[in-house]
């Protein structure tokens, strides 16, 4: 979009949120109003990008922006029923839907035995609904507004911008856990995993269209992830990106051999995992690393071997989407007295709690299927995928639907898919661009 409508665009979020924080249940009819006005106008880029921004803001835990986590559900479903009913954006090819397609199947043979089906039901639906809306919209932007994909990188600059705005200046707003930059999202972990997407998204972009954007805009955007990383002091953002350029190098230097060699630094990483604070404390890196932390296991050890011996009780077939938040939020006090706090923190034991090891193979498969098919488009595709397999290790975020990183990645991984021709711009197109 151009700058006019970019103006327009940060004028309407700031609206929605104002009227969100001091109009209550008056955002539920605003928010929609504005939608049909894009829809009308055929603005499909505002519109998109305004659901990711709910997204983003539904993740804080500020209780002013509370109407956003109940405002994305609205928003996906009137995004469904744009795609469903517009025959040019219909026209496009659902790959990624297909692919994922037995393990929904899976899963809702699953909530048979959930304990909890009704939200179970509806995690299902979302999830199956943003694996037909997220990459079905993205495709369509990419092959008809060659914008979309400069105004993508400037929204992950404004967000890791105001991220770190509110660091400096509202600490008690954008910091927590020892002051650690959090900035607009829950905690400094979900900022970690939106530098991860975020991360992947731009060096997307660097391999589709390199003059895309300026020396200082790349520059820029580079140097807004690393302040990121470093004020959120997340262990996952930094070690996935530092293992992005270990898996490029692999790929472009020794081609096929790349995967023999990511596949060895995979194993490697298990015993660093295991010697990881004797290496720390080796290199001096205790406080960035909170290594205190590392040899408590953060809880997730805790929450791992819980997960697995409940596991054994449905091994095969799993209990549902959703049965892994019933199950630890049923055992929170039991937990809480061992030591762990939250969630399972492993993408591959909840899909495993909630869809069985059938579900999981699916998943995984569906997910290495499609990594395979990108990969006949560049050699980013494999990069990118142990990137995101290492970051699952450790978050539940490829899980969940409704979160700011699951869309992000689903928009990248579209454009892989895509032959790179699509992304060309002629001399007209980049002048009014």
């Amino acid at each position: 979009m151009d700058l006019r409508r970019a103006f327009i665009f940060v004028l309407v979020v700031l609206f929605w949120i104002l009227i969100g924080v001091f109009g209550g249940p008056v955002i539920f009819l605003v928010a929609p109003v504005t939608w049909y006005l894009w829809l009308r106008k055929e603005n499909y880029e505002e519109l998109f990008i305004g659901f990711i921004v709910t997204l983003i803001l539904s993740d804080s835990l500020e209780p002013a922006l509370i109407f956003a986590g109940n405002l994305k559900t609205i928003y996906i479903l009137f995004l469904g029923l744009l795609v469903v009913s517009n025959r040019s954006i219909i026209g496009v090819k659902f790959q990624i839907f297909a692919s994922f397609l037995p393990y929904l199947l899976v899963a809702l043979l699953c909530l048979i035995w959930s304990p909890s089906m009704l939200p179970g039901i509806q995690k299902t639906v979302s999830y199956g609904l943003l694996l037909f809306i997220g990459p079905t919209l993205a495709n369509y932007l990419y092959g008809t507004r060659k914008t979309f994909l400069k105004s993508f990188n400037y929204l992950i600059g404004s967000i890791l911008l105001l991220s770190l705005i509110l660091y400096f200046i509202l600490p008690e707003v954008g910091s927590s856990h020892g002051f650690r930059m959090r900035g607009i999202f829950g905690n400094p972990n979900g900022l970690g995993l939106f530098i991860i997407v975020s991360f992947l998204f731009y060096q997307f972009t660097m391999w589709q269209r390199p003059s895309l954007l300026s020396r200082y805009e790349r520059y820029g955007l580079l140097t807004l992830l690393g302040l990121a990383t470093l004020y959120s002091g997340s262990r996952n953002a930094l070690l996935s990106i530092l293992l992005f350029y270990v898996f490029e190098f692999a790929f472009k230097n020794f081609k096929y051999l790349g995967m023999i060699v990511s596949i060895f630094i995979v194993i490697a990483l298990n015993f660093v995992t295991a010697n990881a604070v004797e290496i720390i404390h080796a290199l001096s890196l205790e406080e960035f690393f909170r290594v205190e932390t590392l040899a408590e296991g953060s809880g997730r050890l805790i929450a791992w071997r819980f997960a697995w011996e409940n596991i054994q009780e449905s091994f095969y077939l799993g209990r549902g989407i959703g049965f892994d938040e019933y199950l630890m939020r049923s055992n929170a006090f039991y937990l809480s007295k061992l030591g762990h706090e939250g969630g399972v923190h492993n993408t591959y034991l909840i899909i495993w709690l909630n869809t069985g090891i059938i579900g999981l193979l699916l998943f995984l498969g569906s997910l290495i299927y499609l990594f395979i098919k990108a990969s006949a488009n560049s050699l980013f595709a494999f990069p990118f995928l142990f990137t995101v397999l290492f970051s699952i290790s450790f978050e539940p975020w490829l899980a969940a639907s409704l979160n700011p990183y699951t869309i992000v990645f689903l928009i990248t991984l579209t454009g892989i898919l895509i032959p790179k021709s699509v992304f060309e711009i002629s001399n007209e197109e980049m002048e009014l661009s």
